[in-house]
């Protein structure tokens, strides 16, 4: 069979014991299965993976390899970038942890406890996740309790937020302009801003 439901080239023989197709044209991926979908292998020029799912399986890829054992339970990854060089590991649902020479991460029952910390000194904590975040960065500063309440700068920009979208404050200050909103939808609206010169 030439084409069907955007895959290209299928070929089987005593469906399901073995099955072969491509997407992606004829320098895309290639996937065999055998008994599917247990038993299966993808590869193209730059990426292979192999599985025996939900038991075991690889994936290799330029920049990281991968591994899973009992899907979804054990999942860990070697990253091998030049400038992302690591290990990273899950054991579902209890935990998750990154390593590598630009972050540091550590998770409890992911993805609702968080805590990760990168060389440019960005630091995200989530306690739990999506009720509470806490962020930062030498430019920004955030926090979020969900969507009741939050309030970031970043850079020149200021704000906060209550039941958002409902009562929402901006400001911003630049060298030569002032700009202020606030908003209490669907009663209020008021937006400002000043020029002004500092010479």
């Amino acid at each position: 069979m030439p084409k069907a439901f955007f895959v290209e080239d299928i070929r089987w023989a005593m469906f399901p014991l073995w099955l072969r197709y491509r997407t992606g044209g004829s320098r895309g991926i290639k996937r065999d299965y055998f008994v599917w979908p247990f038993f299966s292998l993808k590869y193209d020029e730059d990426k292979t993976r192999w599985a025996l799912w939900p038991l075991y399986g690889t994936k290799k890829e330029p920049d990281f390899e991968s591994r899973f054992v009992l899907w979804p339970i054990w999942n860990d990854r070697t990253f091998t970038a030049p400038n992302h060089q690591g290990t990273g590991v899950m054991l579902w649902p209890l935990f998750e942890r990154v390593n590598t020479n630009t972050e540091q991460s550590y998770g409890l029952l992911p993805p609702f406890f968080r805590y990760t910390s990168t060389t440019s000194d960005a630091r995200l904590l989530r306690c739990p996740w999506p009720l509470f975040e806490r962020y930062t960065d030498p430019k920004e500063s955030t926090w979020k309790f969900w969507r009741i309440w939050g309030m970031t700068h970043r850079g020149s920009r200021d704000g906060w937020w209550f039941l958002h979208p409902i009562m929402v404050k901006k400001q911003q200050k630049t060298v030569n302009l002032y700009t202020r909103s606030f908003r209490f939808w669907p009663f209020y609206t008021n937006e400002v801003a000043y020029g002004y010169d500092r010479r």
